[in-house]
């Protein structure tokens, strides 16, 4: 039987083990034929089945898509979302995730400190092409952000994709990059530490030292500097940071795309 199927199996057992099965198929709203092919390992679980299954109170989607956590939330517990960065450094994280929605996490992985964060198509365009092609994340992912200063320092060492404020990088507002185990930063915005103004995505054009004449009749004039044209996909340069200057780090991701690699 398929991986999934079995964890399927395992919560439908703890949440309707008292319970017919076309009655437990009533009370997930899926059919009764569905959920027995499922059971019986005719099929593997489909997209609705799946979908419907992990909206029911109390059921842990990361257990039932991945097997990571425990098959049931206890309490229902669960974290803020944001789909925004904060305006500024001091913009409070629970300002930014007022009002918003709530994603379910497991009980060992809850802090008052830690949000999900929801990634938007306007956020990951921003990124350079590098960072699109080598981070495993794309729009509509959920990212566990820690915003604790001692908790963001208690963490083993690592690159990990995190939010820092820099003077240099986007005019001081919060941005997405690469913390390197070393202490340092690679903006996946910026194109290098001194230039601000490229557009991510694109071929930077640099300025180099060697100069150009043109000849008009008897008369030499300098054309300036050459352009040098750097190949987007690039690694983003990394510059020096302190831990105060460090937001949030992603401690775990999990996709809402998974569903789409299920069968129906």
């Amino acid at each position: 039987m398929h991986k999934t199927a079995c964890r399927v199996k395992r919560i439908l057992e703890l949440l309707f083990s008292d319970v017919q099965q076309r009655e437990a198929a009533r009370r997930i709203g899926v059919s009764h034929s569905l959920l027995s092919r499922t059971l019986s390992g005719e099929r593997d679980p489909s997209k609705t089945l799946l979908e419907k299954l992990a909206s029911v109170p109390n059921v842990n989607p990361r257990w039932l898509f991945d097997g990571i956590g425990q098959p049931l939330l206890s309490d229902g517990t669960s974290l803020p979302v944001i789909s925004k960065l904060p305006e500024a450094a001091k913009t409070s994280w629970r300002e930014v995730a007022a009002g918003g929605e709530r994603f379910r996490i497991s009980e060992n992985q809850f802090s008052e400190t830690r949000y999900w964060c929801r990634l938007t198509k306007s956020a990951v365009k921003s990124w350079s092409e590098w960072g699109r092609n080598h981070l495993r994340v794309k729009d509509g992912d959920y990212l566990l952000l820690e915003t604790d200063p001692k908790q963001i320092h208690s963490l083993p060492g690592r690159n990990r994709l995190g939010i820092v404020t820099h003077p240099d990088i986007a005019k001081g507002k919060p941005s997405w990059g690469i913390l390197t185990s070393d202490g340092r930063f690679m903006a996946l915005k910026a194109n290098t530490p001194g230039n601000q103004s490229g557009q991510p995505g694109k071929a930077v054009a640099r300025r180099t030292r060697r100069k150009i004449t043109h000849r008009k009749g008897n008369t030499e004039t300098s054309a300036g500097a050459a352009l040098h044209v750097v190949k987007s996909d690039e690694p983003p340069s990394a510059i020096e940071i302190n831990s105060e200057q460090v937001m949030a780090v992603v401690l775990e991701m999990t996709s809402d795309t998974l569903l789409q690699k299920t069968s129906d």
